[in-house]
């Protein structure tokens, strides 16, 4: 069995069985994964307050985020940039056309009748007596449940 050591043996330190003369062969997590998995990803915007305390990364850790960008020669953080907003080539409306557009899209739109405003008002006015007096009458039941419970 080509990379194993002894059979039921658990790594004793630290270093999990990669130390200085590693049992199981070391195999180091891609350096994309090792960045993620601690939080220093310079792509998202949580990452400042995430890196803002960078001294309990351990060393390997820290070079590969030196090799990346991500921290400076002292281990700090190395604030990027942000990417100045991409300006519209579109001109801007004017306020008299806007709400030429407004009005236009305004006529599109199908309005209901009157009694159709009175059915839905009358079916959601109902529902709402109905809803009110179920809850009512489950706080009243349940609160004189809970009194004969504590009265025993």
């Amino acid at each position: 069995m080509k990379g194993s050591g002894a059979i039921g043996s658990a790594p004793v330190s630290k270093t999990g069985g990669c130390g200085f003369e590693p049992r199981l062969p070391c195999q180091l997590r891609p350096v994309r994964l090792v960045i993620l998995s601690i939080g220093l990803s310079h792509n998202l915007p949580e990452v400042q307050t995430a890196m803002s305390d960078t001294s309990s990364l351990n060393r390997q850790t820290r070079r590969f985020a030196q090799k990346q960008g991500l921290l400076d020669d002292d281990g700090e953080p190395v604030r990027q940039k942000r990417e100045p907003r991409q300006q519209s080539t579109e001109p801007r409306t004017p306020p008299a056309q806007f709400f030429r557009e407004v009005r236009a899209e305004m006529r599109k739109v199908v309005w209901p009748s009157r009694e159709e405003v009175a059915n839905y008002s009358l079916v959601v006015f109902t529902l709402l007596v109905l809803f009110t007096g179920l809850v009512a009458l489950l706080d009243f039941g349940l609160g004189e449940a809970i009194v004969k419970l504590f009265e025993r």
